[in-house]
């Protein structure tokens, strides 16, 4: 398993296969929209 702590959303969802991506990025935006999970918006 990867840590993704501190890593970047893009980052992170280079991580999975191109065919993919477009799941993982509707999934971790539901749950980011719906408050299961947050993550600092700032520039690093």
């Amino acid at each position: 398993m990867v840590g993704l702590d501190g890593m970047s959303l893009g980052e992170a969802f280079q991580l999975v296969p191109p065919y993919l991506r477009p799941l993982v990025k509707a999934a971790v935006l539901h749950l980011l929209w719906s408050g299961d999970v947050t993550t600092a918006l700032g520039a690093a």
